[in-house]
């Protein structure tokens, strides 16, 4: 004799059962989550961000969410994007001009085309600053 078994709890989208997915519905959902810093950011290159004028540390750090995107040090930046910031895009390129003068950033310059940004990697810190972190 077979055991009483409850089969219905196996059908698509049956209220109590173990898959209650629709049919071509994914189990794994992409969720959209809210913005990160993606790291690591070495701290010397922060500490020489922190000390630049105006707009420049903001323009640093989406700089580097950019980068932490892409998965790559150079990202075309687009300069109207940093409106959802609450930037001008003249603020955003004198930080963009600040950070490339402190040797943060190499920046290729095109007529007509979006400027294409490489994050320089910087080890020494800031002339000035104390010589060992705090722990």
């Amino acid at each position: 004799m077979v055991p009483d078994r409850d089969f219905e709890r196996f059908r698509w989208g049956s209220p109590t059962g173990v898959n209650n997915l629709k049919p071509f519905q994914s189990r794994h959902r992409r969720v959209r989550q809210v913005p990160f810093l993606k790291g690591p950011v070495s701290m010397p290159w922060l500490r020489r961000a922190y000390a630049l004028p105006g707009k420049a540390l903001a323009v640093a750090i989406e700089l580097q969410h950019l980068v932490g995107l892409r998965r790559s040090p150079s990202v075309r930046l687009g300069l109207k994007q940093f409106a959802e910031l609450g930037i001008s895009r003249y603020a955003a390129a004198r930080g963009l001009r600040a950070l490339e003068k402190a040797g943060l950033v190499i920046v290729e310059r095109r007529h007509g085309r979006k400027p294409v940004v490489t994050v320089v990697e910087v080890d020494e810190p800031v002339p000035g600053s104390r010589s060992k972190e705090r722990m």
